[in-house]
This record gives C-alpha cells, sequence and structure tokens, in this order.
C-alpha cells in the first residue's frame, strides 16, 4: 500500500483521518509491516526495512498481509528535484514544458 498520505482533496489527516493506519488493518486480521516506500534495498542509514525485503518476509502467522509503504508524494528519490514534493495539485495538474525541464535538470543533481 503506497501510503503518501496525500488524497484528490487534501492530507488525508485532514480530508478523513486514518491514523493509525497499522491499527485499520489489525483489526481485520491481517499482519502489517511498516516500511520506508522509497528504500528498494535495505539501508543502513534508515534502519527499515526495504521493499523487497518486505515482500520476501515469510508468513509467519499465515494471515493476510498488508506492507505500508511511507512515501513521499512527488518525490525525487536522492536528487535535488522537488519541484512535485508533497504538493496536492499534482493529483490533477498536466506538468507544463517549463516545469518538465526544470524537473529533468533537477533530477540529475544530488541533494545535499
Amino acid at each position: 500500500m503506497d501510503y503518501n498520505k496525500f488524497q484528490a482533496m487534501g492530507k488525508t489527516n485532514e480530508i478523513l483521518n486514518i491514523e493509525p493506519l497499522y491499527k485499520k488493518w489489525n483489526m481485520f486480521g491481517w499482519c502489517w509491516q511498516d516500511i520506508n516506500g522509497h528504500n528498494l534495498i535495505y539501508s543502513e542509514i534508515s534502519k527499515k526495512q526495504s521493499v523487497m525485503e518486505a515482500i520476501d518476509a515469510p508468513n509467519i502467522k499465515n494471515k493476510p498481509q498488508v506492507i505500508i509503504a511511507h512515501t513521499i508524494k512527488g518525490s525525487g528519490g536522492g536528487t535535488a528535484c522537488n519541484v512535485f514534493e508533497n504538493k496536492l495539485e499534482w493529483h490533477y495538474r498536466h506538468v507544463d514544458e517549463e516545469t518538465y525541464k526544470t524537473a529533468i535538470k533537477l533530477l540529475s543533481q544530488e541533494k545535499v
């Protein structure tokens, strides 16, 4: 489950708060894992389980499982590109040529 904390009309906690999300899954009998959804491979820095580790984790309780992948909406990953990060309008707005060119340029720059 991609959990970027946004929905079409605003932040989920302002429109229809679903926190704590993991408790909802627990109530329906699911096992859950909280991970950094941007971390494909284990990272010593984040100390959170990676996407691949979560997928490969054994089902020890024989219950349905959900992976809650905490993500940043519109993240530029490890780059300086923050043109789209946490901005609601990119749920419905088209990218114009100027914004596209800016984003492409920033994607090649690492964050400091």
